[in-house]
């Protein structure tokens, strides 16, 4: 993202705990009508092999209605 890292904070998931560095910056998504600002963890999820680009978050989460449909795998966010 090439922002100034704050202060690293101290996370923890499937393999342990370790530093992430923390970014301020402020999200839009153009297809929910939704900005977003505040502290962001900067993980490497595809240095470390995990397929994904980000991973969004419950505090992003809540502000939607999220439908997953089991048979096709599909979620769809509506506001």
């Amino acid at each position: 993202m090439n922002l100034p890292p704050a202060e690293p904070e101290i996370v923890s998931g499937a393999f342990g705990a370790g530093a992430a560095d923390v970014y301020y910056a402020q999200i839009h998504i153009p297809e929910l009508g939704a900005t977003l600002s505040g502290q962001i963890l900067g993980i490497l999820l595809q240095a470390g092999g995990h397929p994904h680009f980000a991973i969004i978050g419950r505090d992003l989460l809540r502000r939607f209605r999220m439908v997953y449909d089991g048979p096709t795998g599909a979620v769809t966010l509506s506001v």
